[in-house]
């Protein structure tokens, strides 16, 4: 199956504003996706500016996230970015 069609028209002022575009993004929510289950946790050991994490949390509403990041600075944005999410 090509790369998840669904994730084709992810929004793109979300990914705009991210101010990157996040690497791999249909791929990695494809693969994401075969884990269905209410209540899952998951794991974004990389956070950086919390691109991925957002895509996450904005797909999988019922699914918690844990996200890793070692630099400050970019950790303070990603909590800005994400604070919509802040009880996931």
């Amino acid at each position: 199956m090509f790369c998840g069609e669904k994730y084709v028209n992810i929004d793109p002022e979300y990914i705009a504003s991210l101010g990157h575009y996040p690497v791999m993004y249909r791929e990695i929510m494809q693969h994401l996706d075969e884990s269905k289950a209410a209540g899952t946790v998951m794991i974004d050991c990389t956070m950086g500016s919390g691109g991925h994490s957002g895509l996450i949390l904005s797909h999988f509403p019922d699914h918690r996230l844990i996200s890793f990041e070692r630099d400050h600075e970019i950790a303070a944005l990603a909590r800005k970015r994400l604070a919509g999410f802040s009880e996931r």
